[in-house]
Order: structure tokens, then sequence, then C-alpha cells
């Protein structure tokens, strides 16, 4: 039993003391139970499951907790990490999604970053033709500039909305998916 329960906790090194000591408290209690109603340590063992396979378990858990509650790019990619490591059901498909709407984010950054860069250089162009004597495209330049400028920074605006919104469902589906994971888990252990 302490071999076993010392397995778990060293596998839990990504999380939290307080989380591993929940946890490890948690499968104490399983073996007492298991004790109490008869069962031998290798039966208990061989309901719960290998301990290391347990621990990607919740630290997935806690990866995809952290990532819903911060929707952070840092805490996201330990997210996808996990639930990679633990071959999660729907792990691939996230990371896929992640992926597509981090490439596509991307872009759309740069996009407006662009369009404010051109409307910094059609600023210039205008102060440009103002020095020269043209006075119309001097206007011109300032309108474009403007219009550019304000342009890529509302895109850009937008872009940390929509980054927020996009993260933000993505690990919640990591989340759910994880919670039914270890609801099925637990279930199973009680059972067994």
């Amino acid at each position: 039993m302490n071999d076993y329960l010392n397995k778990l906790e060293k596998s839990l090194r990504r999380m939290s003391a307080n989380e591993r000591k929940e946890i490890v408290a948690d499968y104490r209690e399983h073996f007492e139970i298991g004790l109490e109603a008869g069962k031998s340590i290798e039966q208990i063992i061989a309901s719960l499951g290998d301990p290391s396979e347990l621990a990607k378990m919740y630290t997935a858990l806690g990866a995809t907790n952290r990532a819903h509650e911060s929707k952070g790019v840092k805490d996201t990619l330990h997210m996808l990490g996990a639930i990679l490591r633990f071959k999660v059901g729907g792990g691939l498909l996230i990371a896929s999604l992640y992926f597509a709407a981090l490439s596509t984010m991307l872009a759309a950054f740069a996009a407006a970053v662009g369009l404010i860069g051109g409307g910094l250089a059609a600023l210039g162009y205008a102060v440009y033709m103002f020095t020269q004597g043209y006075i119309a495209y001097g206007f011109l330049g300032i309108f474009a500039g403007l219009v550019l400028s304000s342009g890529g920074l509302l895109g850009f605006i937008a872009n940390i909305k929509l980054w927020k919104l996009s993260v933000g469902n993505l690990t919640g589906v990591a989340h759910k998916i994880m919670q039914k994971r270890v609801t099925n888990n637990e279930l199973d252990i009680d059972k067994g």
C-alpha cells in the first residue's frame, strides 16, 4: 500500500503540495475501505490502476482547471501538454483546434499591426507632401493614415477579445472532458 501511495505521490510532482496530499489521502482512504471490506492489497491495487496513469489524469485535470480559470497562454500550453501526455480522448482534437485558433489569431494580429504601420507610413507621407508643397496629397495622406491606424487599432482590440473568447471556450471543453474522465475513473474504482 505504501509503495503504491509513494509512487502515486512522486508521479504527481507537477501538482502543488496541497493537491498531492489531497489525492494521496483520497487513495489511502480507498485502501482503508477496501481492507475493511476484506479485499487484499493486490485486489485494491488492481481496482485502482497504475499510479503513474492516475497521476497523468490528475495532472491533466489540474492543468485544465488552471487554464480554464486564467485563460492565459502559458496555462493553456501546459494544459495541452498534460492532456496529450495523458492521451485524453479529444486531447488531440483540442490541441489541433487550439493551434488552428493560434495561427489564425497570429495572422489577424499581424494584419492589425500592418494596418497600424501602414497608417503611420501614410502620416509620414503626408508630412513629406506638406513639406514639398503638395497640400492636397498631404491631406490625403493624413486621411489615409488616420483610417489605417484606427482600423488597425480597432482590429487589434477585437483580436484580443476574440483571443480570450476562443481560448476560454477551448479550455472549457478540455476542462469538461477531464472532469468526465476523472468522474468515470472514480466510478470504476468504486465498483471494483
